[in-house]
């Protein structure tokens, strides 16, 4: 499974800049898959989220309407812990 999610995220990361809208979808997918498989993932991606408080911020806006298991790992990665 964290090989898929890495060739999703890889793949979303070329595409992104693309002017058809395929990058960011595969990107989003690529990042929830990995930290979904990858608890390292989750400490490198929370103290990412430290360091850019206001991506952190956008993140908490839609972490409702995000699935289960990754409203989970985003909780994890909160910045503030709670």
């Amino acid at each position: 499974m964290l090989f898929a999610a890495f060739l999703t995220f890889a793949i979303g990361l070329l595409f992104i800049a693309m002017p058809i809208p395929l990058g960011l979808p595969l990107f989003v997918v690529g990042t929830a898959l990995v930290l979904t498989a990858s608890p390292n993932a989750r400490v490198m991606f929370k103290r990412w989220r430290q360091k850019n408080p206001r991506t952190s911020a956008i993140i908490l806006k839609h972490e409702p309407r995000l699935p289960r298991r990754l409203r989970a790992a985003m909780e994890e990665t909160r910045p503030d812990g709670h």
